[in-house]
Formats: structure tokens, C-alpha cells, sequence
């Protein structure tokens, strides 16, 4: 398959969005405010926000300090 392409009646998903429904369903799991995972975080709680609702990419260097804040293996990100 060449790059970009994707298969009829496939849909293609970014993989930031499934980050960042996860995180948002996670720290709902615990009953967490996002103020209350940012400071666990050491991030403003616009931050999480933007994360959260894909307007600020995830790097793959924030995943680690989100697994243990969340308490989560990086699978289920």
C-alpha cells in the first residue's frame, strides 16, 4: 500500500485522537478533574485540555509521565 492510502470502507483514525479519548476516559475512570491530573503532570490545565481535545499533539516523550500519573501501561493509551 502506498503512503496515505487507505482501503475503501476502512476509516482511518489518528493515532493522537485514540491518545487523547483514552487519557480523557482514564483520568473520568478515577474521578479526576483535569486540574487534579495536571498537577500530576506538572502541566497548566489548558495544556491537559489541549491534549485532550487533540488541539496539542502528544509526543511520544509526554507518555511515560502520563502512564504514571494515570497509573496505566502505555497499551492502553
Amino acid at each position: 500500500m502506498a503512503c496515505g492510502f487507505v482501503p475503501s470502507g476502512i476509516v482511518a483514525v489518528r493515532l493522537g485522537d485514540v491518545v487523547a479519548r483514552n487519557v480523557r476516559a482514564e483520568r473520568a475512570r478515577l474521578r479526576w478533574t483535569q486540574d487534579q491530573l495536571a498537577d500530576r503532570l506538572a502541566w497548566t490545565r489548558a495544556t491537559l485540555a489541549a491534549v485532550e481535545t487533540g488541539r496539542r499533539a502528544l509526543l511520544v516523550s509526554d507518555l511515560p509521565d502520563l502512564c504514571r500519573a494515570l497509573d496505566v501501561p502505555v497499551a492502553r493509551l
